[in-house]
């Protein structure tokens, strides 16, 4: 079976709404896309396989790559189909191009992967990183709440660790950049890659603008961190999520988390995040608040 008319099209302002429709059963799988999505579709592509979208992707800033491509799960015999068909117009698209990341579900990922290695000017992947992507159920969270008191989302200041929790503003931006290096350095930067102490506070700065970071500091200074970095139109994402070592094992991390939780589900949003598999202790953390593994997630470097 030879299907027609595949192309690579670049979404327009009135075909946001059905890429957004195509999205809503995967969204907690590719919230990433989602945002940049509702925030202009810039960089934001649907395939079109006979006049209907059978996926849908997002080359922001044509470095990162975001998707949800439901067909390389293989679920309906249809899929494997669109798998061969769907190659060819990958490889047309990117033929001058290579990402530095791919970012999402593992099977679409490593599909993606697999585009740039055999493409006639291949790209190979240096670093894959493996993640669980995990969600907590709203109405579970909703009901959580419902048991507590009534009370400011806003943590109160404890008298024994005198810890408060704040939502960070531009301002912040020296008071947090030190928590923030450090999370770099240990979480995210690979091995070997050279970060500039500028590209590293530039970054940061736009992420105070476009994300919301959550601190919990004890006497003034900034111990933990996490961040909601993506909203879509029901899911918002966690990450960021960092503890100085000297504070960690003593719940803050717990606490900073049941927060935001509280602010999302206040916003009628399920959270989603992605926890490194060989990080057993973070798992842990995340399934004792109510996070479920629903997939596996990729973060693929080039």
């Amino acid at each position: 079976m030879i299907l027609k008319q595949m192309k690579i099209e670049l979404i327009s302002e009135n075909e946001l709404e059905a890429a957004l429709d195509f999205i809503a059963p995967f969204e907690n799988e590719c919230v990433n896309l989602s945002h940049e999505i509702l925030h202009g579709a810039k960089n934001c592509y649907a395939i079109i396989c006979e006049e209907k979208i059978v996926g849908v992707f997002c080359f922001r800033n044509r470095r990162t790559i975001f998707h949800c491509l439901p067909f390389t799960k293989y679920k309906t015999a249809l899929d494997k189909i669109l798998c061969q068909e769907t190659q060819g117009a990958f490889y047309e698209f990117f033929t001058d191009e290579k990402p530095f990341c791919i970012n999402g579900e593992a099977t679409g990922a490593l599909f993606l992967k697999n585009i740039f290695r055999n493409k006639k000017n291949p790209a190979h992947a240096k670093i894959v990183n493996e993640y669980f992507l995990m969600q907590k159920n709203l109405a579970q969270e909703k009901n959580a709440s419902a048991d507590l008191p009534s009370q400011s989302l806003e943590m109160p200041q404890s008298s024994e660790n005198e810890f408060r929790i704040f939502q960070a503003l531009p301002c912040d931006e020296e008071k947090l950049f030190p928590l923030e290096r450090a999370y770099q350095f240990e979480e995210v930067i690979p091995p070997n890659f050279n970060v500039s102490e500028k590209l590293l506070r530039d970054s940061f700065r736009l992420n105070l603008q476009s994300q919301r970071i959550f601190a919990l500091q004890i006497e003034g200074a900034p111990v933990a961190k996490a961040a909601v970095t993506a909203c879509g139109k029901n899911c918002a994402l966690l990450g960021g999520v960092y503890t100085l070592p000297e504070f960690r094992r003593k719940g803050f991390a717990m606490i900073l988390i049941r927060h935001i939780l509280r602010v999302l589900a206040a916003e009628n949003k399920c959270a989603s995040l992605y926890a490194r598999k060989n990080k057993i202790a973070a798992v842990e953390l995340y399934k004792s608040l109510g996070f479920e593994s629903v997939t596996e997630y990729r973060l693929i470097y080039f």
